[in-house]
């Protein structure tokens, strides 16, 4: 149960989001107002250009955001609060300021520690592997692609237990004409 009383519902929107954005599952429907409750504004982005993009694409949609450290709702009657988006605004460009500080001091961190020789980069734990090597991980499948020119890759891909980019890679190394 909300605190509307009722269960949680799914509102799903017919427009695009902002990039990186999905609407979160426990959006709620509320006597016709949908709201979204979040504890902090720095929970939706620690980007003040995204944090925009994000109440911009909530308001569109008729979605109120609920602020639970601040109290404050940034929809009054189905109409954006200009006071609340200041209050948003600015909390959004210390978020970014405080993120770019953390930045900062981890990066002064590293360097210090690596002119003590304490520091060391991530070595990787795996390899690039050449691509005769891939060719020969991958003969079954090259066999598999010149015995079945005019498969599609996915079947391919499904046939031979592998990934069809791998399929669209082969093909682009051994030069397989694939026909229509």
């Amino acid at each position: 149960m909300n605190r509307c009383g009722a269960d949680t519902v799914v509102f799903k929107v017919g427009e695009l989001p902002p990039p990186k954005f999905t609407l979160p599952a426990d959006t709620i429907l509320c006597d016709r107002t949908i709201w979204e409750s979040i504890y902090s504004v720095d929970r939706i982005s620690r980007n003040l250009k995204d944090l925009l993009s994000v109440i911009d694409f909530f308001h569109k949609n008729g979605v109120s955001l609920q602020i639970d450290n601040l109290g404050i709702t940034s929809l009054i009657d189905g109409k954006v609060n200009p006071s609340i988006m200041i209050i948003v605004q600015m909390m959004g460009a210390f978020s970014e300021l405080e993120n770019e500080w953390r930045k900062e001091r981890q990066m002064s961190g590293i360097k210090k520690a690596r002119e003590k020789g304490v520091y060391r980069d991530r070595e990787h734990h795996r390899r690039r592997e050449t691509q005769s090597e891939f060719l020969n991980k991958h003969s079954k499948t090259i066999s598999l692609i010149k015995k079945y020119p005019s498969m599609k890759n996915i079947e391919l891909a499904k046939i031979g237990k592998v990934h069809f980019n791998t399929i669209t890679k082969i093909i682009k190394i051994v030069g397989i004409q694939m026909v229509a």
